[in-house]
């Protein structure tokens, strides 16, 4: 009885002991499972990453490899290409910031306290005083009609336009400077190295500034007397005595002589602001034709690329693969894409560049309106020979510099709605969302370009409407003229 009560009390303790295994066994069933888990779901999210990536690499590349562009290529830098431009922006003091002799746009920068800014600073409050001596002498001196009142403003309009473009980049200069940073984040794929961008910068630069400089100093042969008429129509025989500086001072800037006197501080200081005056004008209009330059090739490789590589085949009756029509699929969203970034781009410069758009155009309408007029109306036996050469080398230098801004800002306009060609070409299975929405803005939205103020968009037909109202102002001026009315104006 003692030993069956023994075996009975062993079988419990051995299947205590097999639940015990048993319950190991599954345990590490269970951790082993885990970690097969984990595994797993470790190589799969790095399967599914470099899956992700080989993708985005064959995009990029099937890509390069439609538009024909190197896998390797130099990034398109804005400030390379205008440092010409822009170093002599800085020597006439109209560029207030540092760094722009360095190599990188990265080193461009804005410090009050900087020899640029106060250079600046200087030249500005210089242009505000001879501003407030010209208002003063307008005031003084009574105006009897429209005429008159038009013509009297001449160096008021002058030296308004070019104080507000002093101001404008010392006051706004980190945005402009953001320009630069923009425009390397932005990366296209249809889209190539504007190769001829610098020599276009400088030849511009080179041909307005040239031209400004020798019809200035032309009409300073007269100012000085170099080439003075001989019985002084013009200006009399009041300073046939006078020193040369003093004959310059009292012809050139009669309003300053007339409320502050003659001396030879003022004589210098009017002589240097006025340059300041006169090559920050012309440096403005350089500048709107350079940016328009640069901003409207990229529309133009878009434009061209996507027509070539896109709309041709189509047009070709070219068929595809399943896999080429996907590649063609991602193809026209990538053009739509492309395209909303440079839109994104033209109104970061719109931004900045509208104030001054307007106002340019403004005084370049007014100033061929007038030496229009002056053609019209001088008589030819007061003109000195000096006279009668830079008078017509004057319009034609504003007429020459505004067709410049002018054709430079059309073509943003011409090349960002030439796109419709190319989707008008769009396959129906291609067509989605994202398409229809840049289709429907270069189609039936609003005019995409450089405007003034939201107040007129750039195109050629606006060049047209310019000459419209040149005419309606001359025939307004040439309503109140008299036979003897003559005068000179310099921009």
């Amino acid at each position: 009885m003692d030993v069956q009560l023994g075996d009975d009390q062993t079988k419990p303790s051995e299947q205590v002991d097999k639940d015990l295994g048993l319950t190991r066994s599954v345990k590490e069933l269970d951790a082993t499972c885990n970690s097969s888990e984990m595994e797993f779901s470790t190589t799969l999210k790095k399967s599914k990453d470099k899956i992700s990536k080989s993708c985005a690499t064959f995009k990029y590349e099937a890509f390069h490899v439609i538009l024909g562009k190197p896998e390797m290529e130099e990034p398109d830098d804005l400030f390379k290409s205008l440092k010409f431009f822009l170093v002599v922006g800085r020597i006439i003091g109209v560029i207030p910031y540092s760094g722009v002799f360095k190599k990188f746009h990265t080193q461009l920068h804005f410090c009050p306290k900087s020899p640029a800014a106060i250079l600046s600073f200087i030249i500005f409050v210089a242009l505000v005083v001879n501003l407030m001596l010209g208002i003063v002498e307008m005031i003084r001196l009574p105006k009897r009609n429209a005429l008159e009142i038009a013509t009297s403003v001449r160096a008021i309009i002058q030296f308004l336009w070019s104080c507000l473009i002093y101001f404008n980049f010392l006051l706004r200069g980190k945005k402009f400077l953001g320009l630069f940073q923009y425009w390397t984040k932005t990366s296209v794929f249809y889209g190539l190295k504007d190769r001829y961008l610098r020599r276009d910068v400088t030849l511009i630069t080179i041909l307005i500034l040239s031209s400004a400089i020798g019809e200035n100093a032309v009409l300073h042969l007269e100012y000085i007397r170099a080439l003075d008429d001989i019985n002084g129509l013009r200006f009399g025989n009041a300073t046939a005595n006078m020193p040369e500086l003093e004959t310059y001072y009292r012809r050139s800037h009669g309003y300053w002589a007339s409320t502050l006197g003659y001396h030879e501080i003022f004589a210098v200081v009017a002589f240097l602001q006025h340059k300041c005056m006169l090559y920050g004008c012309n440096y403005m209009d350089i500048m709107l034709a350079v940016f328009s330059r640069a901003i409207y090739f990229k529309f133009k490789m878009l434009y061209r690329l996507a027509n070539d590589h896109l709309a041709k085949p189509l047009r070709n009756g070219v068929s595809h693969t399943k896999s080429g029509k996907m590649m063609n699929r991602h193809a026209w969203i990538q053009l739509a894409q492309d395209h909303k970034r440079l839109c994104d781009l033209l109104q970061q410069f719109e931004n900045f560049f509208s104030p001054l758009v307007f106002g340019s155009y403004a005084v370049n309408i007014y100033y061929i309106c007038i030496q229009l007029f002056d053609g019209l109306t001088v008589n030819i036996s007061s003109s000195s020979l000096v006279h009668s050469i830079y008078a017509p080398w004057s319009f034609l230098h504003i007429i020459m510099r505004m067709y410049i801004v002018s054709i430079c800002a059309a073509r943003i306009n011409m090349y960002a709605h030439q796109i419709r060609n190319v989707l008008q070409e769009c396959p129906v299975e291609y067509y989605n969302a994202e398409i229809a929405r840049i289709d429907k803005k270069v189609t039936t939205g609003p005019e995409i370009g450089l405007t003034g103020l939201g107040c007129f968009v750039v195109t050629k037909p606006f060049i047209l409407r310019i000459i419209s109202v040149v005419f309606t102002f001359e025939i307004v001026l040439l309503q109140g003229a008299s036979p003897s009315t003559s005068g000179t104006s310099e921009c």
